[in-house]
């Protein structure tokens, strides 16, 4: 507009930047959610080339792809392909990971997906300490992974898993509150 001459370098740069600005529109979170859902949404859980994958990190993210590898949300198929972790894949052995307050918004959104086939009062005791109310991040988080899932991973444990987690949403909140005045009454 100013008519300050750019390269065609920097034009790229600022073509891949505005891409993938409009690809995190609406992504809530971090860093390691915002790589997951992006490349979901671009690849479903099928494969990818890892210098496509550092590319798209180095021109938009803070993170790295060694952490992603290290988190286990990136599977290593053969060579230089690779794909998106499961739920089950991304936290197995890790009973912790996706249960306290700092961890990642994919991985409290995965632990959500896994608890979902376990204890209906580990589901509650969660819903209530990470999204007790339906504008919570992960709720938002949810249903743009779902509806991701739907176009890509149709028939996914993950997808039907967050489908019924979803439909659920409403009364696990109530019983959440429930529990949580329940609480706060008999301490008087």
């Amino acid at each position: 507009n100013d008519g300050t001459e750019i390269s065609v370098g920097e034009l790229l740069e600022l073509t891949r930047e505005l891409a993938a600005k409009a690809l995190f529109e609406g992504v809530a979170g971090d860093d390691h959610t915002k790589f997951y859902l992006s490349m979901l949404e671009l690849h479903g859980f099928g494969e990818f080339d890892i210098d496509e994958a550092r590319q798209f990190v180095q021109m938009s993210l803070t993170t790295e792809i060694s952490e992603l590898r290290h988190e286990l949300l990136v599977q290593g198929a053969s060579g230089n392909l690779f794909r998106l972790a499961s739920a089950s894949e991304h936290l197995k052995g890790d009973k912790a990971n996706g249960t306290r307050l700092n961890d990642t918004l994919i991985s409290k959104a995965h632990r959500l997906i896994l608890l979902y086939e376990g204890s209906h009062k580990k589901l509650v005791e969660f819903v209530a300490r990470h999204a007790p109310e339906p504008k919570a991040p992960l709720w938002e988080l949810c249903k743009r992974f779902a509806e991701t899932l739907r176009q890509k991973e149709q028939g996914s444990q993950d997808l039907t898993n967050l489908e019924g987690v979803l439909n659920l949403a409403e009364p696990l909140m109530a019983e959440a509150a429930e529990r949580r005045d329940e609480a706060q009454q008999s301490l008087f």
